[in-house]
């Protein structure tokens, strides 16, 4: 029941609950009480040695969450501190919910199966308002294109409903879903893959393209390179990137919205103002939220923005979650087993091309499917040599992927506040899932704090630095 409460929580946390529950039943914070009624759910799954128990990212996320409440206590505004709980919390919420239901592969392959659905059916709405106006006042935004000062233009960007109601936002998403998408490629299966891969990517990248979001071209070149360096190398996917990314800017992807620092020179006052706030309270910030009591917009970085509001507390412990994770999935990708075992002296060990064949189709049954139908999830577990393990190779073909939806997710969020928005929180349930599969070889252990620590501080100077020059440079 637990899982079941989870997988509808975070369905609706996507699609918007707006559309399921009737206006007049939001002053009773549905989604509020439906995420409270899913963790009661999930209580019965704990146990000693539980998979939530094991993880850093339970207890920095646990961290995190009392900092962002604490931010507001040292702001001397106790109803403020209830707030950013009440604010924060279904976000945070699904990470713990993942963790505690989502204890074996079907399970993770339904929740990204869900999300990836629920961004087809978002961005089909969107479409159509698009082309037929209907249901235009939600699903699109008018926006007036200027040079200088003068007005020259109007453009029509599509976006989504609840926290996903910014086009960037929802350009966001939408980057963030591809590497999942592509978990459905199988070789050999034409048809499935121009159906469930092939059209679906297209569709999305049409999406993309329809949000003008020029931080999403930022984000599609993180993850097109990620993804092609093992095969093309650095400095041949370094180049595939960088093409896309000129190909792109000469259809005109950003809707005749210029790409420059001088038309970015509002969101480089923005970063401004969140250092000159990070001096002003350095420790714990001005509290959570507090960003816009100082600005007209948020920070428009997700790093600033937790720097600004949490203070180098908050901004070490969201870091730590981050740096924690990414280590994670980079060692599930490099597990000594994440190699098929050595076959038997016949035909397919004196005939590579016949094993590898073998093996591609073996991994492809595992992976990632859009079709869940429960005698599908049957077959693929009764083809694992062991039901009560998961094979290596699969959990690395969904840890490459996950890892560059996160990476997708971060080099946009340089350009959004997404700080304390639920993908991020769900991307790290997920990875932490994965981890925590039982696997036909040791996992590694988690790095300690120790080790971590000096990474996360050097990523904490960089990204000041980083943002110090933009900021001298642009001047």
């Amino acid at each position: 029941m637990g899982f079941v409460l989870t997988v509808i929580y975070i369905a609706l946390t996507f699609v918007g609950p707006e559309q399921v529950f009737p206006v007049a039943w939001a002053t009773y914070r549905p989604m509020l009480w439906l995420a409270i009624l899913a963790l009661i759910a999930s209580i019965g799954s704990v146990r000693p040695g539980t998979a939530i128990f094991r993880f850093q990212q339970t207890y920095g996320l646990s961290l995190f969450v009392i900092v962002v409440v604490f931010s507001q206590v040292v702001q001397m505004w106790l109803g403020g501190a209830l707030l950013a709980f009440e604010k924060f919390f279904p976000s945070a919420i699904v990470y713990y919910l993942l963790v505690l239901n989502a204890n074996a592969l079907k399970r993770v392959r339904l929740v990204a199966f869900t999300i990836v659905v629920a961004a087809i059916f978002l961005l089909g709405e969107a479409i159509r308002a698009y082309y037929t106006g209907w249901g235009g006042a939600l699903f699109l935004l008018k926006e007036g294109i200027y040079s200088g000062d003068v007005l020259v233009g109007n453009l029509t960007r599509i976006r989504a409903l609840g926290f996903l109601n910014d086009p960037n936002d929802f350009a966001q998403y939408l980057v963030v879903m591809l590497p999942l998408i592509w978990l459905a490629w199988s070789r050999r299966k034409v048809f499935r893959n121009l159906l469930f891969v092939l059209l679906p990517t297209a569709y999305v990248l049409y999406g993309i393209y329809l949000t003008h979001s020029r931080g999403a071209l930022l984000g599609l070149a993180v993850v097109l390179l990620l993804a092609l360096q093992p095969r093309l190398g650095r400095f041949g996917a370094t180049i595939v990137a960088l093409g896309t990314i000129l190909a792109m800017a000469a259809l005109n992807f950003a809707g005749g919205r210029e790409i420059s620092v001088s038309a970015g020179v509002d969101r480089l006052e923005l970063w401004s103002t969140a250092l000159q706030l990070f001096k002003q309270s350095p420790i714990f910030g001005v509290g959570y939220g507090g960003f816009t009591d100082y600005a007209e917009q948020t920070a428009h970085n997700s790093f600033l923005l937790c720097l600004a509001e949490l203070g180098v507390v908050g901004f070490t412990v969201w870091l730590l979650l981050i740096v924690t994770t990414v280590q994670d999935l980079k060692g599930l990708t490099q597990e000594p087993g994440n190699t098929a075992p050595p076959e038997p002296e016949d035909e397919q060990t004196r005939n590579p091309g016949i094993r590898l064949e073998k093996q591609d189709r073996s991994s492809n049954l595992r992976a990632f499917s859009p079709q869940f139908s429960s005698g599908t999830a049957s077959l693929m577990e009764e083809a694992q040599p062991n039901a009560s393990t998961t094979d290596p190779i699969v959990i690395a073909r969904w840890a490459r992927a996950i890892r560059l939806s996160l990476f997708g997710f971060l080099a946009t969020a340089w350009f959004l506040s997404r700080t304390y928005e639920v993908t991020l929180y769900l991307l790290i349930g997920l990875a932490v899932c994965l981890t925590a599969l039982p696997s036909e070889h040791p996992k590694k252990k988690q790095l300690p704090l120790g080790r971590t620590l000096p990474i996360v501080a050097a990523l904490e100077v960089a990204v000041v630095v980083v943002v110090y020059a933009t900021l001298r440079l642009a001047r």
